[in-house]
């Protein structure tokens, strides 16, 4: 099954989604002006994979910086997943922060409130 991936940019963040190692990755620094730029290909890419019903995988988000923007957009990549999940197949999503940052936890806790599916904290020391 072909995979998806984008490489970090300057604003935007390493995409790299690769169902038959089963790991999807996000992870940099997400604030471009223009995050559907970015995001699109992602969510077009998981609106068509098809994933057996007993399929298990990590979606490991690490970012540095979110724009209030990019969260939209990283809702919208969750919210992909949680549908998906509804098929069967189940996903479980690593978050990644530093230690003194509170406002990346803050962003995965937001974020586990609006969708199903199961997260993990691992704080990072600088």
């Amino acid at each position: 099954m072909e995979g998806f991936k984008i490489q970090e940019g300057k604003n935007s963040p390493t995409i790299d989604f690769n169902p038959n190692d089963k790991t999807f990755e996000v992870k940099g620094k997400s604030f471009h002006e223009n995050p559907e730029k970015i995001y699109a290909g992602a969510l077009n890419w998981l609106k068509n994979i098809t994933l057996p019903s007993d399929y298990n995988a990590i979606i490991t988000f690490n970012l540095s910086y979110i724009s209030s923007n990019s969260m939209i957009y990283i809702l919208r990549i969750l919210k992909s997943f949680e549908e998906i999940s509804q098929k069967g197949p189940k996903f479980t999503v690593k978050w990644f922060y530093y230690e003194d940052d509170e406002l990346i936890k803050t962003a995965g806790v937001d974020l586990q409130e609006m969708v199903n599916l199961e997260f993990n904290y691992y704080e990072l020391e600088e």
